[in-house]
């Protein structure tokens, strides 16, 4: 399985540079524009959830997901790489944010205290949330198939994520008790990891009765 990551990773670094680097940039200025930093975490979180349905769209292209079958891998490791280099891009934007929070307040562009951490719990749970979702589908179907899916669950998550910032405006004008009283947002990419721990297992069973 360490070979299909690497193979990954190649094909994030040549084929998809622009991608990686638009998330990049997009996570580091997320750490400056507080004004728009709900803004660029959603765009941040959205492009890097969608680099393993890239990558997957790559290998049906080139046929890999065929030849994958010549080599002495299983089915199961070919998802779960897929799952790995996931877990990869979320990391590598956490880096980049907590990176790019303490340099700036290195050279006295950001206050530490006014650090809006609470950003990179969304930007931890929604590259999470996305795949678990729509990456069993893609397994199961293909991935032109499961484009359609990406468009409802991002129509879903989109309105779902207007209303709770409509809900958000409402209790701070009108007090209502006990609403969203105490909830972290630290709460939500535990609860991603684990439905995504559990989309990787559902996955590996659809692509193992998928024909190819």
């Amino acid at each position: 399985m360490k070979g299909l990551i690497r193979k990954d990773l190649y094909v994030l670094f040549s084929a998809c540079r622009l991608q990686l680097l638009i998330v990049t940039l997009f996570a580091g200025a997320a750490v400056l524009l507080e004004e728009q930093v709900s803004y660029l975490c959603a765009l941040t979180a959205v492009m890097a959830a969608m680099l393993p349905m890239t990558l997957m769209a790559y290998d049906e292209q080139s046929r890999f997901d065929r030849f994958a079958f010549a080599l002495p891998v299983s089915r199961a490791e070919i998802v779960l790489g897929k799952y790995a280099v996931t877990l990869l891009s979320v990391l590598w934007v956490a880096v980049v944010y907590v990176l790019g929070g303490l340099l700036s307040a290195a050279f006295g562009l950001l206050d530490l205290a006014q650090w809006n951490l609470g950003a990179l719990a969304g930007m931890l749970t929604l590259p999470l949330i996305v795949p678990a979702l729509y990456l069993p589908l893609a397994f199961r179907f293909g991935v032109e198939k499961g484009r359609i899916w990406v468009i409802i669950f991002m129509a879903v998550f989109g309105a779902a994520a207007f209303a709770l910032t409509q809900l958000s405006s409402v209790s701070a004008e009108i007090s209502v008790p006990g609403l969203l009283e105490g909830f972290s947002p630290w709460l939500l990419p535990p609860a991603a990891l684990l439905l995504f721990g559990l989309s990787a297992l559902v996955s590996v069973q659809l692509y193992k009765k998928r024909e190819l």
